[in-house]
């Protein structure tokens, strides 16, 4: 199973949405070594699986995760108006990244 977004997929926000990335890694102290010698935030993260759950459950109004279990709650993950189903068939990974990206062009 993929278990991190590739580069190509990051290149897929906008400027705002790279922006809000760089803003929420930061605020999770995660940005070091991120920074250029100017001390601002130039490079983006390549998220996990993990990471990825854990950005989406901070940023909408119910859990993702069973709080007993640690495991996802269904196969679909609903974004404003946006709802994203994955499957056997469908990469959680990819589809845990269109939720993302749905939420950082927001």
């Amino acid at each position: 199973m993929k278990q991190c977004i590739t580069i190509n997929q990051l290149n897929e926000l906008t400027d705002k949405g790279k922006e809000r990335l760089r803003e929420w890694w930061a605020k999770k102290g995660l940005s070091r070594g991120l920074k250029d010698g100017d001390g601002f935030y130039t490079a983006l993260p390549i998220l996990s699986v993990g990471q990825m759950i854990e950005f989406l459950d901070e940023n909408r109004r119910y859990p993702l995760v069973n709080d007993e279990s640690g495991e996802l709650l269904s196969g679909c993950i609903e974004i404003k108006n946006a709802t994203i189903w994955w499957d056997e068939k469908t990469n959680l990974c990819d589809a845990l990244w269109e939720a993302c990206r749905e939420v950082l062009s927001g």
